[in-house]
């Protein structure tokens, strides 16, 4: 019994990483503004944007990776809103409201997967009969997701842990990944049709990035004799110590014909790059009028 509940214990910690922003780096004492973003926001900080963040050594430095955090989630700039960080303060809103347990409801289990994923598409409630470990029961239907949920209360107080062992798929982990690279799951589209799986790749010999994206993730126009999707690609290039050294945007255009396109994978794309050896980050966002936006962070070795 006693390594059941150890296995238990460890199962939860390790479960509970992923989802509550924490780090193992310690934080620095922050100023007033950096930390009011950061008690919430870092439910859908990457791991990586928490080291960063981390490292960052005064408010200035704070206030600008806070600009461009919720920049890199825009998912519309020619707009004048940003519909991601609108729609995340009314979900933090609700759940605050909603799911209090004697804490905050956006600190509670319930809370944050209403955060992360929107309100279920089915609910059902009931207390647990013969079981003297589980006073209630609570599970979350995300029929459109591919998972449930299950929140149990276990000392009838009405606080409500979600249980690791009920209903977690494989599209819940790639879900919450999505929301935090910059998809909010139920405002507009899921998150399978937003993410492409592209792959970058610093080129040492010809000292360039390559970025491979799949062809079947592209928007074409027809002209004539060709098929062709406008990419626009915006880089974040930090070391692995926080230091933002680049950021600059790019275009390209995918041109082939339709009988070239049957048997291609991955559209190609090589942008000279002129970059000191060293280890870093590269945060890259693709889009334009070929591609649904999506994100990805890439950890990327630069060696002479």
């Amino acid at each position: 019994m006693l390594t059941a509940r150890l296995e238990y214990a460890a199962l939860w910690v390790g479960f509970a990483l992923l989802f509550c922003g924490c780090s193992a780096l310690s934080r620095p004492d922050l100023d007033p503004e950096s930390q009011a973003f950061y008690e919430t926001a870092r439910l859908i900080m990457t791991k990586v944007e928490i080291r960063i963040f981390n490292h960052l050594p005064d408010a200035e430095s704070r206030a600008e990776f806070v600009q461009e955090f919720w920049e890199k989630r825009d998912p519309d700039r020619s707009t004048e809103g940003n519909e991601f960080k609108e729609e995340f303060d009314r979900r933090v809103d609700y759940a605050d409201r909603r799911f209090m347990e004697g804490i905050p409801g956006w600190k509670t289990d319930r809370g944050r997967m209403y955060i992360y994923f929107g309100p279920p598409d089915k609910i059902d409630r009931y207390p647990v009969l013969g079981d003297p470990e589980v006073k209630g029961m609570v599970i979350w239907y995300y029929y459109r997701y591919g998972f449930a949920l299950r929140f149990l209360d276990e000392d009838g107080t009405g606080m409500y842990t979600l249980d690791p062992y009920y209903g977690i798929a494989g599209s819940f982990y790639d879900a919450v990944e999505s929301v935090k690279l910059g998809t909010m799951p139920g405002w507009d589209e899921t998150f399978q049709d937003r993410h492409a799986n592209f792959h970058a790749e610093f080129l040492p010999r010809d000292q360039a990035l390559q970025i491979r994206l799949p062809v079947k993730a592209l928007i074409f126009l027809e002209g004539e004799d060709m098929l062709s999707a406008d990419i626009v690609l915006e880089f974040f290039i930090y070391t692995r110590k926080g230091e933002k050294i680049m950021r600059f945007q790019r275009e390209a255009r995918f041109e082939s014909t339709e009988e070239e396109l049957v048997d291609m994978e991955d559209a190609v794309f090589t942008f000279p790059m002129d970059i000191e050896p060293g280890d870093y980050y590269f945060d890259i966002t693709l889009g334009g009028s070929g591609l649904a936006k999506t994100r990805k962070i890439f950890e990327i070795e630069i060696r002479t």
